[in-house]
């Protein structure tokens, strides 16, 4: 598995399958939820701006209630 920006750099290391990763849309949710999309806000920051690591926590916080208290821990 390679997780970089550059289609070169996963040619060159020989990826066969590669998958590009779009920025977000605004959803209807942050706007339903304007404090979790501040702690949300929050999280990408911890993540360093780093696409995989955005999303797979973004897909566990999205499993949870909105409950402020869970994306806390986060």
């Amino acid at each position: 598995m390679v997780t970089t920006r550059s289609k070169n750099v996963a040619s060159i290391m020989g990826s066969n399958l590669q998958f590009e990763l779009k920025p977000f849309d605004k959803e209807k949710e942050a706007e339903e939820y304007p404090r979790l999309k501040k702690i949300g806000k929050n999280v990408v920051k911890k993540c360093n701006g780093i696409p995989l690591a955005i999303v797979i926590l973004g897909c566990l916080l999205r499993s949870k209630s909105h409950d402020e208290n869970e994306w806390k821990k986060k």
